[in-house]
This record gives C-alpha cells, structure tokens and sequence, in this order.
C-alpha cells in the first residue's frame, strides 16, 4: 500500500525527520541515491549527514550554498511529499 503525504514546507519537514528521528529508531544508516547526486556534489551511496540534508530541504546546494530552485530558503516553500509504502 501506498500514502502520500501533503506536500509539506521545509521546517515541517526539518522537525518530522530530524527531531521525531522516525527513520533511525535502530540506528539505521540513510544514504543518497539517485541520477541527480553527482550535479550537487553529493557521491553515490554517500551517508546522509545532517547538514547536507538540510541543505537540500531548504533548496540549496550543500557544497556551495547555491540556490537549487526557485524560492530556495523561503518558508512557504513546499520542500517534499513523504511516500510511505507499507
């Protein structure tokens, strides 16, 4: 089964998966995946550290702080849609 979220803005976002912690219970490890990673600096399979993932949510290019979209670091933009499968 699939839900989708509302699109959510980026400090609702930063609160839901840094302070709840819901995706590292056990200690489990992110890393970033994807065709898009080598255009941001970010190397594939890269651990997911705290800083470059809010680079991104807030629409900046963690290595040089370059806006990535239109509204980068504004708090009405819509940083993501959570997909959870289950």
């Amino acid at each position: 089964m699939l839900s989708i979220s509302n699109p959510q803005k980026a400090a609702q976002a930063e609160t839901y998966y840094t302070e709840e912690n819901y995706y590292q219970k056990n200690s489990e490890k992110g890393y970033f995946r994807g065709s898009a990673l080598s255009h941001v600096g970010i190397e594939k399979e890269q651990l997911v550290e705290q800083d470059t993932y809010l680079s991104l949510l807030h629409g900046f290019n963690p290595k040089d702080n370059t806006p990535l979209t239109k509204g980068a670091g504004s708090q009405e933009r819509r940083a993501g849609i959570d997909l959870t499968f289950s």
